[in-house]
């Protein structure tokens, strides 16, 4: 019996042993709770790791840009144009866009002309239309004109008379000019027609006066004086005046001394006063304007146009008499559109009772048509004589009548 206890003892004393063994083999979820104390107890629920944020996706490279850069453009334009530039402006037509086509023709104009200009300009009347043939023509002529200006104003001569005609004749000009001025003049002046004689001229005389003032206003005088071009004489003044100031008095000095040029004499002043209306006022007297008044006039109408209140200073300050009121009558002739109850009120202060009654006209019947009520006020309350009084009332409605 003992020896039998003693067996079974045995047997489970090894049976113990070998389970202990295999403990650390057996898997982690399989062992039980008190023989891994990492895990926690089986009663309480297992904690929930905490999900980790997906990692950001990396952002994918830009797609490459396929549209054409400007400058890739006009490089493919600028390419094509050195191997074949009639073969560019066709390709031009139908590859681009209307914003680049422009751009891609003045291109290839300026790349062709520099070779052949005539063969440029040729293709442009031919075959481009619209803006882009005036811009076109525009550079190709500037181009032609630099290496043979002769040959480009006779290609010029054959165009039909039309705007581009008109475009590429001021474009030759311009740049003429600047390079024989006497060959350009010639060429203007015996242009058939007179409206695009006027035009070219205009061009030539702005690019003219930048280099020489005297020599372009003398041949524009002489314009005025034979073919009764004024305007290119005010134009030609007028860019004296803004480019060298103290030699245009010179010259004017002199002309207004030798003969009659009443057209010269007004620009002048007209201009002077735009930047310097003081000096244009001691101008007047200085060089012996040989109508002070209407010189005065002149410098008052441009100055008040610019700076009113500065002109209304300088009339509160002045003395009574013919300056002044040639002045006052300049003032007013520029403020019946701007401020008629002003220029009434300065019109009332001629001291020459004719020129007070003219100007009290003018200016009461804008003022009327502006304030019909206040300008009435006005005539019922100023000083007036009765006569005057009884003529501006002409002015007013059948059915107003003045009190005094």
């Amino acid at each position: 019996m003992i020896d039998r206890l003693l067996s079974i003892t045995l047997v489970v004393i090894c049976i113990g042993l070998v389970v202990i063994m295999a403990l650390p083999y057996l898997p982690e979820a399989e062992q039980p709770a008190a023989l891994n104390p990492l895990l926690p107890t089986p009663t309480l629920p297992l904690p929930q790791s905490p999900t980790p944020d997906p990692l950001p996706t990396p952002p994918l490279p830009p797609a490459p840009n396929l549209t054409p850069t400007p400058d890739s453009f006009l490089t493919e334009v600028r390419r094509r144009a050195d191997k074949d530039p009639a073969a560019a402006m066709l390709w031009l037509q139908q590859e681009a866009n209307s914003s680049e086509r422009l751009q891609g023709m003045l291109a290839i104009v300026a790349i062709w002309a520099a070779d052949d200009s005539e063969g440029a300009l040729l293709w442009l009347e031919e075959n481009a239309a619209g803006v882009a043939r005036l811009e076109s023509l525009h550079t190709g002529m500037e181009l032609w004109a630099q290496q043979a200006p002769q040959a480009a104003a006779d290609w010029v001569d054959g165009m039909a008379n039309d705007g581009s005609k008109i475009a590429a004749a001021k474009s030759l000009a311009a740049q003429w000019v600047q390079q024989n001025a006497n060959e350009a003049a010639v060429w203007v002046a015996g242009l058939p027609s007179a409206a695009m004689r006027n035009e070219v001229g205009t061009v030539l005389i702005e690019s003219w006066s930048k280099t020489a003032p005297k020599a372009a206003t003398l041949w524009a005088l002489a314009e005025a004086e034979f073919n009764g071009n004024a305007e290119l004489l005010h134009r030609s003044v007028e860019a004296y005046v803004n480019n060298a100031p103290e030699e245009a008095r010179e010259f004017i000095t002199a002309v207004n001394q030798s003969h009659e040029a009443p057209e010269v004499i007004e620009t002048y002043f007209r201009s002077l006063a735009q930047n310097d209306p003081l000096q244009a006022i001691a101008d007047v007297e200085s060089l012996g304007a040989r109508d002070p008044a209407a010189a005065t006039q002149t410098i008052f109408q441009e100055w008040s146009r610019t700076d009113s209140v500065a002109a209304s200073t300088w009339l509160s300050e002045a003395a009574p008499g013919p300056a002044r009121d040639s002045a006052i009558m300049g003032f007013a002739d520029s403020m019946l559109d701007f401020e008629p109850a002003a220029a009434t009120s300065w019109a009332h202060s001629i001291t020459a009772p004719q020129a007070r009654m003219q100007y009290l006209n003018i200016t009461l019947d804008a003022w009327l048509q502006y304030e019909p009520t206040a300008a009435r006020e006005w005539l019922e309350n100023a000083e007036l004589a009765p006569d005057l009084r009884s003529q501006l009332s002409n002015l007013l409605p059948v059915e107003f009548e003045p009190t005094n």
